[in-house]
């Protein structure tokens, strides 16, 4: 996909397979959420975009906090994948086509009338 593009934090190619690191500076609850193999969603969601872009199957996801880090691997979900290939294309046709996106509530924020 001409469209995507992803700025890649490390990239190891090897006989054993290509794989793409993800570096992130949590704060500590973040981090002992990731610990605990739960790691934020877009953060997730990231890294299934950049897995795309890079061909490859896997991400290290590396958390980091002063004096502690993480690593683990996520896999590539090419379900996911093809859902957010879809979303992606009607955002940039909005983009280009000078459309407003769909918004969600959680998007935005509104202030109450005085």
């Amino acid at each position: 996909h001409k469209f995507m593009m992803a700025s890649l934090d490390g990239i190891c190619r090897s006989e054993l397979g290509n794989r793409i690191l993800e570096i992130k500076c949590n704060g500590r609850s973040t981090h002992i959420n990731c610990t605990n193999g739960n790691i934020p969603c877009h953060h997730w969601c990231q890294m299934q975009h950049q897995m795309e872009c890079a061909n490859v199957n896997e991400c290290w996801y590396l958390s980091y906090v002063p004096h502690d880090e993480y690593v683990t691997v996520v896999k590539r979900d090419e379900d996911f994948i093809k859902r957010l290939i879809k979303e992606e294309e009607q955002f940039l046709y909005c983009v280009e086509n000078f459309v407003s996106p769909l918004q969600f509530q959680r998007e935005y924020i509104t202030q109450d009338a005085e």
